[in-house]
């Protein structure tokens, strides 16, 4: 994409809006009548079958792959923490509750220090 045609206010700018990072606290802030249950299962359930990826289950001897989440963590996203490239986002400045703690995928494993 080129950058100028993004770094207009939000309603201008060219289609699409980075989100992954702020998804799972956009959903617990504002959209609070549905269950994180089923907020979970839309994440990493849904998204899963929808793309034909394997279920991921957790037993003894396997390999982790799985998110840490606490569901009433607040944070404030910014420029700061930003973990995309692109900057186009109505949320930069906006207070969640609900975060991602960190990712582990098999022996890699990430965690948000912010």
């Amino acid at each position: 994409l080129e950058e100028e045609l993004k770094k207009k206010e939000f309603v201008y700018a060219d289609g699409g809006a980075i989100g992954l990072q702020t998804c799972f606290g956009a959903l617990m802030t504002f959209a609070p009548k549905i269950s994180l249950s089923k907020i979970v299962n839309a994440l990493a359930i849904n998204a899963r079958r929808i793309l034909n990826i394997p279920i991921q289950e957790i037993g003894v001897g396997d390999t982790a792959n799985l998110t840490l989440f606490d569901p009433d963590a607040e944070w404030v996203y910014n420029e700061a923490i930003n973990k995309s490239v692109s900057k186009n986002t109505p949320f930069f400045g906006q207070t969640f509750t609900g975060k991602v703690i960190g990712v582990i995928n098999g022996k890699n494993a990430h965690f948000n220090n912010y």
